[in-house]
């Protein structure tokens, strides 16, 4: 994904969807080009002006956060997802920016 983070449940997320792929006789492979998607990622598209939140894209259509798939949340919660992330070594963050 373009950004992933720890975020609630991406563990079990993860799990369920190679569950459903079982039960449906899919081959799971992991492979960054012809697998399928598992887990969980969210794209961090532009935060506030006074830099206390953050705009969030989430392809999760059921997602827990919001009602809607673009949502805004308190920066110091996305900073505790991403450091979740790391002592779990659940996530990965890959920043992207354009050519100077």
């Amino acid at each position: 994904g373009i950004l992933e983070l720890a975020a609630s449940g991406y563990g079990a997320f993860a799990t369920k969807m190679e569950e459903a792929h079982a039960l449906v006789n899919l081959k799971v492979e992991y492979d960054d080009l012809k697998g399928l998607p598992t887990g969980h990622f969210v794209v961090v598209q532009g935060i506030s002006a006074d830099e206390n939140t953050v705009s969030i894209a989430d392809p999760l259509k059921n997602n827990p956060m919001a009602s809607s798939q673009y949502y805004e949340v308190d920066i110091h919660r996305l900073i505790n997802s991403i450091m979740l992330g790391m002592v779990t070594y659940d996530a990965n963050l890959l920043i992207i920016r354009p050519k100077k």
